[in-house]
């Protein structure tokens, strides 16, 4: 097969990696939709078991006037309402980097449902109560409501200092009566994705965790569609690009059903049914992971919590990766020059790879007249013509697949790298030097008066170097005989790239630069050396 196929393949590869972030979002873009409320969020009904009345999924009016407290510690500011019990708002005092709205996982301005909000099943309906805030400090937040011969409920938070973004919601109920009480009810689990709109679509899923075995459903099909997880379930999740919201039932679970909309996705928990005997009480304890999907901050809850980040594709290799950069990053406090010296570390150990490419696309190249001549001698006996062709091959000790295969093999680096550069939370917000603030989004210089297609009304630099760059590559770049076609293709491809990367983030952009400079550093070496034409 000819050497510029194998190389066009592999271009197309890559242009199909990094167009589908954009594409998806042509393809499938953010529905219109007003503001989630109570009924709106609420997912669809779950089936109603053999003798059991329906279930009616729209939550009643609540009782009382609402009532909001601020609360705050070194990891969260929060607002609670007496409403449910409930967090209405949720950001993270670390992560806030100028962005309006882009550290919250939970925000009453943008959404109203209310986070682990308590719902009890009344007459057929889902129904959220008020209660009356019994205690406020650092570390806890506790609710009470009370029914006379009847229930008392008591909602608390506990914030765990010794362990950064978890927290334990328990619910404990008391039976006051002289007889068994039954209690029906969900613990609402939502998570704001407002601020994911366009490029960050792509990264909202829920996740459900069973026997070990995580189940990941897209974003887009639980608001479509909502979802019911039967079951015992180990861990529920939600995420976004940067943030996550994970939720792990002490008690067993009867299922779960999700739901969501442009503002806000929701699990809605519903444990077993409780049977309290008269004077007795139940407590059920929820742990909750709220913040960044970090590596280290989910491994040390010790609940498997870092399983989220191994469902993109390639698994986990780009943990390693990312391993890798933060050492560096230790080294030189800056995760611009951590990029560099990561790549470079990259291209160095694949160095006898992509000699070997070169090579063999030289001694491809040196062998074109004998092709053509072969071509020309045999044009009409192609059996002999094949035979011939591998004979000089084998003469001269040149794989025709040689240029190829050692980039196919690199594939896998550098999509875990792609991965490492566009995902990991460590960038968003890291600077690098003059213009370039934020290593996860693209480098903005400056913003024009008007907008260009596609490009937008923003000038970003490094894609323009980049693209000189790849145009220097290809100058230098061994080029076997090609059609017209071949070669206006091979001619438009780094221009291709330069829209492609004009819009992603630009830690990714850099690595693709440094790439290209030490290829060209390579090819010129390689033009020093004295390889030996084909015979």
């Amino acid at each position: 097969m000819n050497e510029k196929r194998f190389i066009l393949a592999f271009t197309i590869s890559l242009l199909i990696l990094f167009a589908y972030p954009y594409f998806l979002q042509k393809i499938y873009p953010p529905k219109i939709q007003h503001p989630v409320t109570e009924s709106a969020a609420a997912p669809m009904p779950a089936q109603a078991k053999p003798n059991e009345p329906a279930v009616t999924d729209t939550s009643s009016a609540p009782a009382g006037e609402e009532k909001k407290f601020d609360y705050e510690d070194s990891i969260y500011t929060a607002t609670f309402t007496n409403i449910g019990g409930a967090i209405s708002a949720l950001s993270l005092k670390a992560f806030i980097n100028g962005r309006a709205h882009g550290n919250y996982l939970l925000d009453d301005q943008k959404e109203a449902v209310r986070g682990f909000a308590v719902r009890i099943l009344e007459n057929g309906a889902w129904k959220e109560d008020a209660y009356t805030l019994e205690k406020k400090d650092k570390y806890a937040v506790i609710f009470l409501k009370e029914e006379p011969n009847a229930l008392r409920i008591r909602k608390s938070y506990w914030f765990l200092p010794e362990q950064p973004y978890v927290f334990v919601v328990e619910v404990n109920v008391e039976n006051l009566s002289q007889e068994t009480r039954r209690l029906e009810y969900e613990l609402v689990a939502p998570l704001f994705v407002g601020d994911e709109h366009g490029k960050g679509q792509p990264y909202l899923e829920a996740d459900y965790v069973k026997d070990g075995e995580m189940e990941v459903r897209p974003a887009q099909k639980i608001i479509k569609n909502g979802f019911l997880k039967e079951g015992p379930l180990d861990w529920i999740a939600l995420e976004k690009k940067y943030f996550t919201m994970i939720v792990k039932p002490e008690s067993a679970v009867e299922h779960v059903r999700s739901s969501g909309s442009d503002q806000a996705l929701v699990h809605y928990i519903k444990p077993q049914p409780l049977e309290i005997p008269a004077g007795g009480s139940v407590s059920q304890k929820f742990f909750v992971y709220a913040g960044p999907k970090n590596y280290e901050a989910l491994k040390n809850t010790r609940f498997g919590f870092e399983k989220i980040l191994h469902t993109k594709f390639l698994g986990g290799l780009w943990i390693y990766f990312l391993i890798l950069l933060k050492f560096f990053y230790k080294m030189f406090h800056n995760y611009g020059i951590a990029i560099i010296v990561l790549s470079s570390l990259i291209k160095l150990l694949f160095a006898p790879l992509t000699h070997m490419s070169f090579d063999s696309m030289r001694r491809m190249q040196d062998l074109q007249p004998k092709l053509k001549h072969l071509q020309e001698q045999y044009k009409n006996d192609p059996q002999r013509l094949n035979k011939e062709v591998m004979e000089l091959y084998k003469k001269n000790k040149v794989n025709p697949f040689g240029g190829c295969l050692p980039m196919v093999l690199q594939m896998p680096i550098f999509v875990a790298l792609y991965q490492t550069f566009s995902s990991a939370i460590e960038l968003r917000g890291a600077p690098f030097f003059a213009w370039i603030k934020d290593l996860s989004e693209p480098d903005q210089l400056f913003l024009m008066p008007f907008s260009l297609p596609v490009l937008g009304n923003q000038i970003n630099l490094l894609p323009l170097i980049m693209l000189g760059t790849m145009v220097w590559q290809q100058k230098l770049t061994p080029q076997p005989a090609a059609t017209e076609e071949q070669k206006m293709m091979t001619n438009i491809m780094p221009i291709m790239f330069g829209f492609i990367f004009y819009g992603l983030p630009s830690g990714l952009v850099i690595y693709w630069i440094v790439n290209n400079v030490l290829t060209v550093l390579h090819q010129l070496f390689m033009r020093k050396l004295h390889i030996s034409p084909a015979a």
